[in-house]
């Protein structure tokens, strides 16, 4: 006889973390909900996260190993999703946590929207503090656009990955993740599926712990050829939604801005005077767009003229205002 599929199929990427793979698969076992099965994907670990992937699917039925040659996260995340058997879908990094609440509060706001998704809030995690970082949306129940909106303006402290969400499968389809994009490429995955999705359903609670200050982690990093990568995956991102109406073409122009303004300013300080040159017209024409967009609050507006102007000065600015760029 056949066994019942899984209601949930949460998909876990590895690759050299094997000091924080047994935490994050603990955690999962730990969830009030068990109706799961964790896939662990490892994707040519060389630090025995191989190994440990099989010892740890041996001792629990619901885990299920596979392995492949090293060929990047969004390939390990394909895999999974060609293996999942469950009517819903989590994404879970082999390096971060979950609360024992994680599954069951996402299933339970997920089935209150049957035509959309659900998601939850961010803690930071770091080897000894654990600090929550997320902020409430206008409402709990938002349409995908204004989600997007809220979310693009900063308003939820929370970035556009796939980590912190449930996602139906009936909604990502045959969708997958773009193999040739190293950057921002869960974002487009995830917007993919909102394109599709009627309701969201956020919870600012913080049920996913993303560790932080992790050698090898590059998240943080910011270099010209990822600032370059991270618009080209956010101009996919636009044309999901550019023919759409509502806030979100109008708040993803202001995302396109700032991405080429980015790319200027790294390029600038790089020497590479075409590139610069290339990001500075790139930048121009998105913000000619913004200019007339109504839900870009017109501080946005002259923030970003000023930043195209005078890319070198405005990170002086912003260094002394917020030590950040």
């Amino acid at each position: 006889m056949k066994a019942a599929e899984p209601a949930i199929s949460i998909i876990m990427p590895v690759y050299q973390t094997g000091d924080y793979l047994e935490e994050a698969v603990r955690s999962v076992q730990a969830q009030s909900f068990s109706d799961w099965e964790l896939l662990l994907i490892d994707d040519g670990s060389t630090d025995g996260g191989g190994a440990l992937c099989d010892a740890l699917a041996a001792e629990d039925p619901r885990i299920r190993a596979f392995h492949q040659e090293n060929r990047g996260v969004s390939s390990a995340r394909n895999k999974g999703l060609s293996e999942a058997a469950g009517e819903y879908l989590c994404f879970v990094d082999s390096d971060d946590t979950l609360r024992p609440d994680f599954l069951s509060s996402l299933l339970e706001w997920q089935r209150s929207v049957p035509d959309g998704a659900a998601c939850c809030g961010f803690a930071e995690k770091s080897a000894d503090t654990l600090k929550p970082g997320s902020s409430p949306a206008s409402e709990k129940r938002l349409t995908a656009d204004q989600f997007l909106y809220e979310a693009l303006m900063g308003l939820l402290s929370l970035p556009l990955c796939c980590a912190n969400w449930i996602l139906p499968k009936r909604l990502v389809r045959e969708q997958r993740f773009d193999e040739t994009l190293r950057y921002s490429e869960d974002s487009l995955f995830l917007c993919g599926v909102l394109a599709r999705c009627g309701t969201v359903y956020y919870d600012a609670l913080p049920l996913y712990e993303y560790r932080i200050g992790r050698e090898g982690n590059t998240a943080g990093r910011h270099t010209l050829e990822k600032s370059l990568e991270t618009l080209q995956a956010w101009e996919a991102i636009y044309g999901l939604f550019r023919e759409k109406d509502g806030k979100a073409p109008q708040v993803l122009l202001k995302r396109l801005t700032e991405l080429c303004c980015e790319a200027q300013r790294l390029a600038l300080k790089g020497k590479k005077r075409q590139q610069a040159a290339a990001s500075r017209k790139k930048a121009l024409a998105y913000w000619k767009k913004m200019k007339e967009c109504g839900e870009i609050p017109e501080r946005d507006k002259r923030r970003l003229r000023f930043y195209i102007g005078f890319p070198l000065l405005s990170e002086k600015v912003m260094m002394k205002l917020y030590g950040r760029v």
